[in-house]
């Protein structure tokens, strides 16, 4: 879980302390593939291969992280030969 409410930044994994405001739940493959440009992140909402409950409308705080992680990922990703 990302808890952006306030800096920094929190990343929990496992059980997290409270309630999400929002969740998404996807393969760690697609968001592979996603970030790599492989896929098409509306095809892959429309098909239920990427689940949210909550407000979406927060999603759209998180627009900047994920266009970062766009542009940085394929380069990350050949570094260490997942690509």
């Amino acid at each position: 879980m990302l808890d952006g409410r306030q800096p920094p930044l929190e990343v929990f994994y496992g059980p997290t302390p409270g309630r999400a405001n929002l969740e998404i739940s996807l393969a760690a493959d697609l968001l592979h593939e996603l970030w790599l440009g492989r896929e098409s992140t509306h095809l892959a909402f429309y098909t239920g291969r990427i689940r949210t409950t909550g407000n979406l409308l927060k999603a759209m705080q998180l627009s900047e992280v994920f266009a970062e992680a766009e542009r940085i990922y394929p380069t990350v990703a050949q570094c260490y030969s997942i690509g």
